[in-house]
């Protein structure tokens, strides 16, 4: 225990926390300080200078640590650790953190969603009718047999809802986005041009 710090110990590793997990499962030597350890589930450098194996267990009785190992131990979900902010690196020399994002897998209802979506997008592309989307579930049932095309749902109402309350607002904030004009607008010409597409401007 130099200068009354205390140094990370390799024999905590087979110690147990309050949630009955070793610490080996979540918890590391902090490679860029000897006085601190390493959460690889929380992406995080813990500090054990004071009161050492105390403050590891400390961690693990935090409810953003109990929540990570939780879905760690849950295979149905998948574990995306996000890069590091700039000027900050995952180990050494103190507290800092990166981002860890959770995501579920999708369900049943989600896909069948994505498709709307997809066939929404395909429609707004090609210029197809509402009308011809009557019925439309019909068709993909006989071609594609499954659970998803069971479950699909089109008709010209519903793709009209899709195009101007689902997909429209989400295409303008990303034009907003791109272009930083906040009252961007497309504007499309009646003339063809070659490859007989429809010209089209963003107007800001």
């Amino acid at each position: 225990m130099p200068n009354g710090k205390t140094r990370f110990n390799l024999a905590w590793l087979d110690k147990l926390d309050n949630n009955g997990h070793c610490l080996s499962e979540w918890c590391k030597m902090d490679t860029g300080n000897c006085f601190a350890a390493f959460c690889f589930v929380c992406s995080k450098s813990i500090s054990c200078s004071n009161s050492g194996l105390a403050q590891l267990v400390g961690h693990a009785d935090t409810m953003k640590h109990r929540q990570a190992m939780k879905v760690c131990k849950d295979k149905s979900q998948t574990l995306l650790f996000k890069s590091p902010t700039p000027g900050t690196s995952q180990q050494g020399g103190g507290d800092s953190e990166t981002e860890v994002a959770f995501l579920k897998p999708l369900t049943v209802s989600d896909h069948i969603t994505k498709a709307e979506a997809l066939w929404a997008m395909q429609v707004a592309s090609f210029g197809y009718s509402y009308r011809s989307c009557d019925g439309i579930e019909e068709l993909f049932k006989l071609m594609f047999p499954g659970s998803y095309a069971d479950q699909f749902a089109m008709s010209k109402s519903k793709m009209s809802y899709l195009i101007s309350d689902g997909l429209g607002p989400y295409f303008r904030k990303e034009v907003q986005r791109i272009y930083k004009c906040q009252n961007a607008h497309l504007q499309f010409s009646l003339m063809k041009q070659a490859m007989s597409r429809t010209r089209s401007n963003v107007m800001c």
